[in-house]
């Protein structure tokens, strides 16, 4: 197993601190060995646990469109570790916007 495997095989099973009131972890689906997203859990202005899925963009999740019309968009992976993804992440049910780079929040 190469570096990076071990790395993601670690990562992939546990939740990463990004800052600013911000985790991630990574999910996968019962067909595929590899991450296909991450999960961005933090607080929101009313103090309540709000996370979204972001799916990555070569992952069966990204581009779907929903029930209401909306679809969901993929997120290109820069890097996995330390995580970087692009473009920037709007919760669409809080509001939080900000980059998810070199393993940290940046909020807008």
């Amino acid at each position: 197993m190469s570096d990076l495997e071990t790395e993601m095989e670690s990562a992939r099973n546990s939740t990463h601190d990004l800052g600013s009131g911000h985790q991630a972890r990574f999910y996968r689906t019962s067909l595929s060995e590899w991450p296909v997203g991450v999960v961005d859990m933090h607080q929101a202005p009313d103090s309540s646990l709000c996370g979204c899925s972001l799916p990555f963009a070569d992952s069966p999740e990204a581009w779907r469109t929903q029930a209401d019309g909306s679809v969901i968009p993929g997120w290109q992976v820069i890097s996995h570790v330390p995580l970087t993804l692009i473009p920037s992440v709007v919760c669409t049910r809080c509001g939080a916007h900000g980059f998810i780079v070199d393993g940290r929040w940046r909020p807008v």
